[in-house]
């Protein structure tokens, strides 16, 4: 599932970016051809750059230091919890192609973001849109459908958390409400 969501982003950054408007003179034109010279070509590296990462593991949990990856201006950041010039080196060699590399420090490893999502979906009493980990801003992102619960949502998933993710993010959860209603498929 993971790969057919990095493809299906792959798919549509790549339809936005070849996708010119109408009205759009050979001027800008130019311009986005040359910037589509200038970059790599993207999105198929970087998703064979992630795969190659990801399979480097094993299967099961991720390196504690691992945060995830996105694809952002047709490069793979890497998000890393120890941003050493040691740890970079270390997935520049796991990924195979270090020129589509670029990374981003970040607070929280992958790990405990997801564990604190499995932990939020459990929680009893909320009443959730949408839970899912946003790697790009290092945070698990809640849409609930009415903003007037944020406070008390906060409260239960903090009074929920099992002890170990307690601990492990003993002051402010990054979580991210905002309001989201529930989706209708017809």
């Amino acid at each position: 599932m993971r790969r057919g969501l990095w493809a299906l982003a792959a798919l549509l950054l790549l339809t936005a970016a070849c996708a010119a408007p109408a009205e759009q003179g050979p001027e800008e034109a130019r311009t986005v051809s040359e910037e589509a010279a200038e970059s790599p070509a993207g999105q198929d590296r970087a998703i064979v750059a992630y795969e190659r990462i990801i399979e480097s593991f094993g299967g099961g949990t991720y390196p504690a230091e691992f945060g995830d990856a996105y694809l952002e201006d047709n490069y793979l950041w890497v998000c890393l919890t120890d941003g050493s010039e040691q740890m970079q080196e270390k997935y520049l060699a796991l990924s195979g192609d270090p020129e589509i590399l670029r990374f981003r420090k970040v607070d929280y490893g992958c790990n405990d973001l997801r564990a604190l999502q499995d932990a939020i979906v459990d929680t009893p009493e909320i009443v959730f849109a949408s839970v899912g980990v946003n790697v790009a801003e290092n945070r698990v992102d809640v849409g609930i459908p009415d903003l007037e619960q944020e406070e008390r949502t906060m409260e239960r998933i903090r009074v929920h958390l099992p002890p170990e993710l307690a601990e492990r993010f003993p002051e402010e959860l990054p979580v991210e409400i905002s309001q989201e209603d529930f989706a209708t498929v017809s």
